[in-house]
C-alpha cells in the first residue's frame, strides 16, 4: 500500500489541510502541538475509523467559544496491488458517513479518470478496506505504524521488556491478556468449588442426625401412649369427687349468705353507734357557740365606727400635704414668670444669631467637601508623579541596558529609538541571521556531498591499486596488457587521486567544523536577540503606562485649578461664624435662664388651676372633720387625742372578735340539720338490731360440716393437679412429636439438597480442570511460545535483509527464541551489548522493519514513523538519520518529527505550523 493524498476538514486543529505524499522518505516537521501527529491519526481514522479521542465528536474542530463546526471530513487516497482507491469519512453533529471509491481510467484518454463507488457506510467500508489491505486495524497499527520511542526501546530495553514489546507488535500480547483475564474467571469457579466443598462437609452430620431423630420419634410415641392411659383414669376420679363437692356446696352457699348478712349487720350497728355519738358531740358544741355569740356582738358593732374614724384621720393628713405642695408650686410659677419677662430680649437675640450661624455652617460644610476633594487630588497627583518619574527612569534604564546588549552583538544607534522601533530592528537582524543559517546549511550539504564523492573516489582507486600487485602486467579494470612503466604510472595516478581526495576530505571536514561553529554562534546570537525581544515585549507596557499617567496628571492639574478657590471660601465662612458666635455669646446667659424658666413652667399647672385645686381640698377637709366628730359622739372611748398606734391596736382587736363572731354564726346555722340527722341515726340503729337477731336464729337451722367440706376440696385439688400435669405431659409429647416431625422433614430436604450439591461440586471440579487446560494454551509456554517460534525465522530473514542494506562488516544475523540478536563477522559472534551505538540503531531499525514485513506477509511498501528519534541521545539520533538515508528497499516512508536534523534524510519535506489555533501546511519542499 502506498499513500497518495490526505485531505482534512475541521479535523481536530486542522481547518482545511491538503497533503500529497511522494515515494521515498517524506518528512512532516513542526513544533510540538502544531498538529503533526493528527495526520497519522487521520490516516488511521480514514482507513479503520480508529482514533485516540474520547468520543468521535471530540475529533471535530471547535471554534473559540467551543461550539463544534457543522461537519468534519477526512479523505485518503492510496494505491494497493496496482489499484488506486479513495476513502472519505464525514461526521456532522448527529451522524457519520463513509464512502469507498476506486479510480477508473478513461479508455479513450489516459490522462482522464473517474471514481466509482465500491461501498458505503462505516461498517462496509472498514470491512472492504481490510479485504483490500489484507489487514485489520490492530495489524495496521502494529505493523505499518511505528509509534514514538519504539526504535529506542528496541535498543534500551531489557531482554524481558524487549520480548514483551515484540509480543505486543506481533499481537501475541492479546493471548497474554486472555491468559490473565481467564484467571479471575477460574477464580470464581474455584471459589464456588471451595464454597460447595465447605457446605458438603456437614453432609455426614446431617445423615447421622436424621437417623437419631427418627429413633427419638419412636421412643416419644411409646411414652405418649402410656401417659394418655393414665390421664383417662385420673379424669374418672376427678369427676366422682367433683359430684360430692357440688352437693356440699349447695348447703354451703346458703350458710355463707346468711353468715355474710349477719357480719354486715353487726358492722352496720357499730357504724351507726359511732355516727350517733359524733352528732351528739357536735350538738353540744353548737349550744356553747350560741352563748359566745351573745358576748361578742357588742364589740362587732363598734368596728365600723373605728374604721371610719381612722379613714377620716388619714385623709386629713393627705389633704394637708397636697395643699402645702400646691402653695409651693404657686410661688414657683409666679417667680418663673418674672424671669421670662426679664430675659425675653436675650432669648430672641440668641435665637436669631443661632439661625444665622447655622446657615453659615451649612455653607461651610458644602465648601469643606470641595476642599477634601482638592486635598485628594493633590495627594493623587503626588503619588502619580512619583510613579510617572519611576516608570520614566525604569524605561530609560531598560533602553540603556538593551542598547548595551545589542551593541555587543553589533547593533548600534538604538538608544534614542522607541521600543517598537528597536523591536523591529531586532526582528530584521534575526531574519537576516536565519537566512545566513540557511546558507550555511546549503554549504554544509555541498561539503558533505563532496566528501561522499571523495570517499567513493578513494574506494574506486584503492581496489585497482591493490589488484595491480596481483594481476601481473594486466590492467585490473580492462584486463589488457600493460608495461611496467604503465603499471607504475597507474599506481602513481591512483595514489595521487587517493591523496588528493583525502586532502579534500580533510579540508572539507575543517570547513564543516568552521561552518558548525559559525552556525552555533549565529544561533546563540539569535537566542540572545530573541531574549531581548521577549524583554521588550514584557516592558512595552511601560510606554503605554507612562502616556496614560501623563494624561491623568494633566487632568488632575485642571481639576486642582477649578477647586483652588474653595479653601479661601472656607476661611471666610469660618471667620463669619466666629464673629456671629461672639455676638451670640452676649445673650447666652439670658437665653438659658429663659429656657430654664420656660421648662419649669411647662412642667407645672397655671395659677388658676392651682387655686381651683386648693378650694376643692378645703371642701374635702371640712367633710372629713364632720365624720370624725360623728364617730366621737358614737363611742366615748374615741377622742382627737388618740394616737395612731392606739387606734390601730383597737381596730385589730375588734377585727379578731368580728372574725370569731362570723365563724361561730356560720357554725350555729347547721344546728337544725344536726338534730335531724341524730334522730335518723337512732331509728336506723333500732331497725338494724332487729335484722341481726333474725340472722342468728336462721343460721342455727342450717346443717353444714365445714371440716368435711375442706377435706373433700383438698382431695379434689390434688387430683386436679395430677390431671393437669398429665394433660400437660400429653400436650408436651404431642408438641415434641410435631417438632421432631418437622425436624425430620427438614433433614430429609437437607439430605436431598446435599445430594444435589454433591453433583454440582463434581461438575464444577471437572469444569475448573477444563478451564485450567484452556488457560495453559494461552500461556507463555503454550500458543505464545509456538507463535514466537513460528514467526522468528520469517522475522529473522527480513531483519537480516534490511540490516544488509546498511553495509556493515557482518556476514550473518541470528535471532534466538527470546528475539535477542547475534551478529557474525570477522571477529566471530557479537551480541547487542558488544556492538557500536550506530550498529545498535541499525539492528533496532532492521528488527522493527523485519517485524513489519513479516506481519505484512512480505508485501511491505510503506511505513509510518512517529517521532523515531525521541528518547535517543545525540549520537544515536545522528546514526538513525544516516541509516534512514541508506534505506532503499522501502518505496515509501512517512516520518513525523520535530527534529530538524532529519531534514537531511528526507526526499520530500512538509512543514506544519499553527496560527490562531489552526494547523496548516506552511511549506512543501
Amino acid at each position: 500500500m502506498i499513500f497518495d493524498r490526505l485531505q482534512l476538514k475541521n479535523f481536530k486543529s486542522h481547518l482545511n489541510t491538503d497533503i500529497k505524499f511522494n515515494s521515498g522518505i517524506t518528512l512532516i516537521v513542526g513544533e510540538n502541538g502544531a498538529g503533526k501527529s493528527s495526520i497519522f491519526e487521520a490516516i488511521s481514522f480514514a482507513l479503520f475509523k480508529q482514533h485516540s479521542a474520547r468520543t468521535i465528536n471530540d475529533l471535530m474542530r471547535s471554534s473559540k467559544d467551543n461550539s463544534a463546526y457543522n461537519a468534519m471530513s477526512v479523505s485518503l487516497e492510496f494505491t494497493s496491488n496496482g489499484n488506486h482507491y479513495k476513502v472519505v469519512r464525514t461526521r456532522d453533529k448527529t451522524s457519520s458517513k463513509a464512502m469507498l471509491y476506486i479510480k477508473k481510467p478513461n479508455m479513450n484518454d489516459d490522462s482522464d479518470f473517474s471514481y466509482g463507488v465500491i461501498c458505503e457506510n462505516d461498517k462496509n467500508v472498514t470491512a472492504e478496506i481490510q479485504k483490500i489491505l489484507q489487514m485489520d486495524s490492530d495489524l495496521f497499527l502494529n505493523a505499518i505504524y511505528v509509534r514514538q520511542g519504539e526504535i529506542a526501546e528496541l535498543v534500551s530495553k531489557t531482554s524481558a521488556e524487549k520480548k514483551k514489546l515484540i509480543a505486543k507488535l506481533l499481537g501475541i500480547d492479546s493471548l497474554e491478556k486472555s491468559y490473565n483475564n481467564l484467571r479471575p474467571f477460574i477464580n470464581d469457579f474455584e471459589h464456588k468449588e471451595s464454597e460447595l466443598k465447605g457446605k458438603l462437609s456437614k453432609k455426614t452430620d446431617v445423615e447421622e442426625e436424621l437417623k437419631n431423630k427418627k429413633a427419638e420419634y419412636e421412643d416419644l410415641k411409646k411414652d405418649g401412649i402410656n401417659v394418655e392411659q393414665e390421664c383417662i383414669q385420673t379424669e374418672k376420679n376427678f369427676d366422682e369427687l367433683n359430684s360430692k363437692k357440688v352437693f356440699l356446696e349447695a348447703n354451703k352457699e346458703e350458710f355463707n349468705n346468711i353468715k355474710i348478712k349477719l357480719d354486715n349487720g353487726l358492722n352496720e350497728i357499730d357504724r351507726l353507734k359511732s355516727e350517733k355519738n359524733d352528732l351528739q358531740n357536735k350538738l353540744d358544741e353548737i349550744t356553747k357557740a350560741e352563748s359566745e355569740i351573745q358576748k361578742l356582738e357588742k364589740y362587732v358593732n363598734k368596728l365600723p365606727v373605728y374604721l371610719e374614724f381612722q379613714e377620716a384621720s388619714k385623709r386629713l393628713i393627705d389633704l394637708k400635704h397636697t395643699r402645702d405642695g400646691l402653695e409651693e408650686d404657686k410661688n414657683i410659677v409666679s417667680k418663673q414668670k418674672e424671669i421670662l419677662e426679664e430675659n425675653k430680649t436675650s432669648y430672641e437675640d440668641y435665637s436669631r444669631l443661632e439661625k444665622i450661624i447655622e446657615d453659615l455652617r451649612d455653607d461651610k460644610s458644602k465648601v469643606d467637601g470641595d476642599v477634601k476633594v482638592l486635598d485628594k487630588y493633590l495627594e493623587d497627583k503626588s503619588i502619580l508623579e512619583k510613579e510617572f518619574n519611576k516608570d520614566n527612569n525604569d524605561l530609560e534604564d531598560f533602553k540603556i541596558a538593551i542598547s548595551e546588549k545589542l551593541a555587543k552583538d553589533g547593533i548600534d544607534d538604538v538608544k534614542d529609538k522607541e521600543l517598537g522601533e528597536i523591536h523591529k530592528v531586532i526582528s530584521d537582524e534575526i531574519q537576516s541571521s536565519e537566512y545566513r543559517i540557511t546558507k550555511i546549511d546549503d554549504e554544509k550539504s555541498n561539503k558533505k556531498s563532496e566528501i561522499a564523492i571523495c570517499e567513493d573516489n578513494i574506494k574506486t582507486s584503492e581496489k585497482p591499486l591493490e589488484e595491480l600487485d596481483s594481476v601481473g602486467n594486466k590492467c585490473p579494470i580492462c584486463q589488457s596488457d600493460i608495461s611496467n612503466q604503465k603499471k607504475l604510472d597507474l599506481k602513481k595516478s591512483y595514489k595521487k587521486s587517493i591523496i588528493n581526495s583525502r586532502k579534500r576530505i580533510t579540508q572539507n571536514n575543517k570547513d564543516l567544523v568552521i561552518l558548525d561553529k559559525e552556525k552555533s554562534g549565529i544561533k546563540a546570537r539569535i537566542n540572545r536577540l530573541n531574549s531581548i525581544k521577549d524583554d521588550i515585549s514584557e516592558n512595552i507596557y511601560l510606554v503605554n503606562k507612562i502616556e496614560n499617567n501623563k494624561n491623568k496628571l494633566d487632568n488632575l492639574d485642571k481639576e486642582i485649578m477649578a477647586k483652588e478657590s474653595s479653601r479661601d471660601m472656607v476661611n471666610k465662612l469660618a471667620k463669619a461664624i466666629e464673629s456671629e458666635s461672639e455676638k451670640r455669646d452676649f445673650s447666652k446667659e439670658g437665653y438659658f435662664k429663659y429656657m430654664k424658666a420656660k421648662g419649669l413652667l411647662d412642667e407645672r399647672p397655671s395659677i388658676n388651676e392651682i387655686d381651683h385645686k386648693i378650694a376643692n381640698i378645703n371642701d374635702d377637709w371640712d367633710f372629713q372633720v364632720r365624720k370624725i366628730k360623728l364617730a366621737i359622739n358614737k363611742d366615748s372611748h374615741l377622742t382627737t387625742e388618740i394616737t395612731e398606734e392606739e387606734l390601730s391596736y383597737r381596730i385589730d382587736n375588734l377585727k379578731e372578735k368580728e372574725t370569731r363572731y362570723n365563724q361561730l354564726k356560720g357554725y350555729v346555722k347547721i344546728k337544725g340539720s344536726i338534730e335531724s340527722q341524730l334522730l335518723t341515726k337512732k331509728e336506723s340503729l333500732s331497725s338494724t338490731q332487729n335484722l341481726v337477731d333474725n340472722y342468728r336464729k336462721n343460721i342455727q337451722l342450717i346443717k353444714y360440716d365445714e371440716e368435711a367440706y375442706n377435706t373433700l376440696v383438698s382431695n379434689l385439688a390434688t387430683v386436679e393437679t395430677k390431671l393437669k400435669r398429665l394433660q400437660s405431659e400429653v400436650s408436651k409429647i404431642e408438641g415434641q412429636a410435631i417438632a421432631l416431625g418437622g425436624q425430620i422433614d427438614s433433614l430429609i430436604k437437607e439430605q436431598k439438597e446435599y445430594t444435589r450439591l454433591q453433583k454440582e461440586y463434581e461438575d464444577i471440579r471437572t469444569f475448573v480442570s477444563f478451564l485450567d487446560e484452556i488457560r495453559f494454551l494461552f500461556s507463555k509456554d503454550g500458543m505464545q511460545e509456538d507463535l514466537r517460534k513460528l514467526s522468528r525465522p520469517t522475522i529473522q530473514k527480513y531483519t537480516k535483509e534490511f540490516f544488509e542494506e546498511f553495509n556493515f562488516d557482518y556476514s550473518d544475523l541470528i535471532l534466538d527464541d527470546e528475539f535477542n540478536v547475534s551478529l557474525y563477522g570477522p571477529e566471530g559472534e557479537s551480541t547487542l551489548d558488544m556492538v557500536s551505538g550506530g550498529e545498535k540503531i541499525a539492528i533496532a531499525l532492521a528488527l522493527r522493519l523485519g517485524i513489519t514485513k513479516a506481519m505484512s506477509s512480505g508485501a511491505m511498501e510503506t511505513i509510518l514513523l512517529d517521532e523515531p528519534t525521541i528518547h535517543l541521545d545525540s549520537f544515536r539520533r545522528h546514526e538513525l538519520i544516516d541509516l534512514l538515508r541508506k534505506m532503499s528497499s522501502l518505496p515509501q516512508m512517512i516520518i513525523v518529527t520535530h527534529d530538524e536534523e532529519l531534514e537531511n534524510a528526507a526526499d520530500s519535506l512538509i512543514k506544519i505550523g499553527k496560527k490562531d489555533g489552526i494547523s496548516q501546511v506552511i511549506g512543501v519542499e
